[in-house]
């Protein structure tokens, strides 16, 4: 009896002590409200909504909008895109709160909540500000996703990972919403419209090294296999293997950034004796000058493994600089002239000699597109 008395009497104070080390810990007790899963933005309409800007750590974006449409400022009004922009605000006016308390403003950097312009550190919030026409501006600050095997997550009764933390501006109220809000950051090909090339769409390419033809592909229309030639012009065959992946490594790519217009292109060694002309089945022929690598910043690392809403492409670890040029007049981007820096996941593995793509073709694996290209 004395001993089931004295087990009762421990249990009650470890509990205490943990209850005090969680306090201290400054993550919030979910509590119950009464309007769970409401509105976080219930009177939110989207075409009041002119400029919307984004703060982190790292790097601002300014996206706004004119009478020709969604333009990035930082990018000297690079056109933005629009169709992501929309999509983003939308998610805004379906988002729920799926609990709230209020949070010592000492404890908000346990949930990322600080204003990444007063604070430095790792416990920084991304500010972001809805700027409405005629109206005040609304600004709030996303924070840390919940992991499903964190303390927060068993407070809040939940074993799933995708909501978000988040509050508004001079409020210590935080929100658990029921969406991860990461797609709010900073790099700009999130925001850019970022198509480099016309996808599956090609009748010839051509690579250029040192201002000399190392070999060109082609073929009269898509259900055929690329033919390839020398320097020379003679015919290596068809390539029926790698004619899909060629197509990937060219379609694949989007544009990570632009420089300003003044970028000396030579400072990264983009070179016009070295290119990729690609000439589209509907004859428009483009011109992509290759430069230096360079690897991936620490906000792109960081966001490979946080987004778990809306997702564009997960970075990978080398970027290159890339001039871009068309032969026809272009009223839409990527705009002539202007130096990029570009994601090419397969690119590389084509900036080879004649024999090595036959060698390339010989070792590839056959593929259901190949037998569909026979």
């Amino acid at each position: 009896m004395k001993r089931a008395h004295w087990l009762s009497i421990g249990l009650i104070c470890l509990g205490g002590i943990a209850v005090y080390f969680i306090r201290q810990d400054g993550a919030f007790i979910s509590q119950e409200i009464a309007s769970a899963d409401r509105l976080l933005f219930p009177d939110l309409r989207i075409e009041t909504i002119d400029q919307l800007s984004i703060h982190t750590q790292y790097n601002s974006v300014t996206l706004a909008r004119n009478p020709s449409g969604w333009v990035y400022l930082e990018k000297e009004n690079y056109p933005a895109d629009e169709t992501y922009i929309y999509e983003v605000l939308y998610g805004l006016t379906e988002l729920l709160i799926t609990q709230s308390e209020s949070v010592d403003i000492q404890n908000l950097h346990h949930f990322d909540l600080l204003d990444p312009a007063d604070e430095r550190g790792d416990d920084l919030g991304v500010r972001v500000d809805l700027h409405r026409s005629g109206m005040e501006p609304i600004s709030f600050y996303v924070g840390n996703l919940q992991a499903s095997d964190s303390e927060r997550s068993i407070m809040f009764g939940s074993d799933s990972d995708g909501r978000q933390y988040l509050r508004f501006a001079d409020s210590n109220q935080v929100h658990l919403v029921n969406e991860s809000l990461s797609h709010f950051n900073t790099l700009p090909a999130n925001w850019m419209d970022n198509i480099v090339c016309n996808p599956y769409a090609y009748q010839r390419i051509q690579y250029v090294n040192r201002g000399i033809t190392e070999w060109q592909l082609k073929r009269r229309d898509r259900t055929e296999p690329y033919q390839i030639f020398d320097q020379d012009g003679d015919s290596g065959g068809p390539l029926p293997k790698l004619t899909a992946t060629t197509d990937y490594a060219f379609a694949s790519m989007i544009l990570k950034d632009v420089m300003p217009t003044e970028f000396d292109a030579t400072s990264v060694r983009v070179n016009a004796q070295r290119y990729f002309e690609l000439e589209a089945l509907d004859g428009t022929v483009q011109r992509i000058y290759l430069g230096n690598k360079t690897r991936i910043t620490t906000e792109e690392r960081e966001q490979i493994g946080a987004q778990t809403g809306i997702i564009r492409s997960a970075p990978i670890e080398m970027s290159r600089y890339a001039g871009l040029e068309w032969f026809e007049e272009r009223s839409s981007p990527p705009i002539s002239g202007r130096t990029y820096l570009i994601c090419c996941p397969k690119m590389d593995e084509y900036m080879i000699n004649f024999k090595e793509m036959l060698t390339l073709e010989r070792l590839s694996p056959e593929s259901d597109e190949t037998h569909a290209s026979l």
